[in-house]
């Protein structure tokens, strides 16, 4: 991808009839093997890395391809853009995937520690389901504030106010929760 980059900076960004400042702003646009590589430490879950994705990564390949695509029309170009879209699109779905494979073994782990303290059919509730259970069965606690932030998310949350107190929590809280 960087190589990719490099090239449509070298062959198109570099003789396009634009001022030196827009030349560097769509030449930063095109950074994105770099900017990946040096914050590839802090991408630190799927739902931040979309998010991160989404909100700036996209949309600097967008403006870049955009933009070279209106000053060469050729099918060279159109071909080029293309591949780097392509190749843009699979290298962030490729970390996407790997965020969330992490994440997915972190869950696994979690939901194992979870269900030593949990009845048969609480062990059938969803991570988010066993977690405000797990809060909820305190004896200290009278409520639990969660960030709803969709009807989905509602029903969830439903799902495990539905369900039974489990018996003795403090134990995870003591036990599992601290030494984790």
């Amino acid at each position: 991808m960087a190589e990719q980059e490099k090239t449509l900076v070298d062959k198109y960004v570099n003789f396009m009839s634009i001022s030196k400042s827009e030349q560097k702003k769509l030449s930063d646009c095109l950074s994105l093997a770099h900017i990946l590589k040096s914050n590839r430490e802090s991408f630190t879950s799927p739902g931040n890395f979309r998010e991160i994705k989404g909100n700036h990564l996209i949309p600097r390949a967008n403006y870049a391809i955009n933009q070279i695509g209106q000053f060469f029309d050729d099918n060279n170009t159109i071909r080029s853009l293309r591949n780097y879209a392509v190749t843009t699109n699979i290298l962030l779905d490729s970390i996407y995937s790997n965020l969330a494979k992490k994440q997915n073994e972190k869950n696994r782990y979690i939901h194992q520690k979870l269900d030593a303290y949990l009845s048969e059919n609480q062990k059938k509730l969803s991570l988010s389901q066993k977690s405000v259970l797990m809060i909820n069965s305190l004896l200290s606690v009278t409520s639990t504030l969660v960030g709803m932030r969709s009807e989905l998310y509602v029903d969830d949350v439903i799902g495990s106010i539905q369900s039974d107190f489990v018996g003795d929590p403090s134990k995870f809280w003591e036990k599992d929760f601290i030494n984790s």
